[in-house]
């Protein structure tokens, strides 16, 4: 499976997938929330920016810390929103 891309979509820790699949952590851009959910993956490529894993864990700890461990997508590639 490939690497996901680690992002900050409007002040938020976003997780994008090969193939579409997103999460994020927050209520909405700029907000915060205590656990992962699925966003559309286009609203992430179009508005995110790409960080290094080292950058993304230090700015997000507080976030991260709450919500877990990202989700992984499922295997079957075809499954997708």
């Amino acid at each position: 499976m490939s690497e996901p891309t680690l992002c900050n979509w409007d002040g938020n820790p976003a997780v994008l997938y090969p193939g579409g699949r997103a999460w994020f952590v927050g209520g909405g851009p700029g907000s915060w929330s205590d656990h992962w959910s699925e966003v559309n993956g286009a609203e992430i490529f179009a508005k995110a920016g790409v960080m290094g894993k080292q950058e993304w864990e230090g700015r997000f700890s507080g976030a991260l810390a709450r919500a877990g461990a990202w989700p992984e997508p499922p295997l079957d590639p075809t499954f997708c929103d």
